[in-house]
C-alpha cells in the first residue's frame, strides 16, 4: 500500500516508494536534493539500507541530518540548474565514496526537483 504524506499542495506518495523499489533498482545510493530537508526526511523514515546524500545549501537543514537514519549531509553553493544536476551528481558520488558510504556498486537513485532544483515541491526521480 502506498502512503501518500501531503505538506502544503504537494503529495509525497512516490517519494516514499524508493526504499520499496530500491532492490528492484539494485540501487546502492540515494542522493536527495533539499532546502527544508523534507523530501530526505520522507526517504528516511522508512530506513533504507544504504546511505541518502542529502544535497542542500541550507545549513540549517544539513545540521539536522544527523538525527535523521542514515542521511549524510553535502553542502553545495547554489541549487542545480537541470542542466548542472549531471555535475552534481558526481561530486555527490565522489563525496559518499571518499566518506565510506557508498563502495561505488549499485544504481543511484537521484531526487531532485522538477527544474532541477530542491525535490521539495516537485520532487523527480532518476535512476542513474
Amino acid at each position: 500500500m502506498r502512503e501518500s504524506v501531503s505538506f502544503g499542495r504537494v503529495a509525497y506518495s512516490d517519494q516514499v516508494c524508493i526504499h520499496t523499489s530500491s532492490p528492484t533498482t539494485q540501487a546502492g545510493l540515494i542522493i536527495t536534493v533539499t532546502d527544508s530537508g523534507l523530501a530526505a526526511n520522507l526517504v528516511s523514515k522508512y530506513q533504507p539500507p544504504f546511505a541518502q546524500i542529502v544535497v542542500s545549501a541550507n545549513e540549517a537543514t544539513l545540521r539536522q541530518t544527523n538525527v535523521h537514519f542514515g542521511q549524510v549531509p553535502f553542502k553545495v553553493d547554489a541549487y542545480p540548474g537541470l542542466t548542472d544536476v549531471t555535475a552534481m551528481v558526481a561530486s555527490a558520488k565522489e563525496a559518499a565514496s571518499q566518506g565510506g558510504h557508498w563502495d561505488g556498486r549499485g544504481s543511484v537513485v537521484v531526487m531532485h526537483g522538477r527544474q532541477g532544483g530542491d525535490a521539495d515541491t516537485e520532487p523527480v526521480f532518476h535512476v542513474v
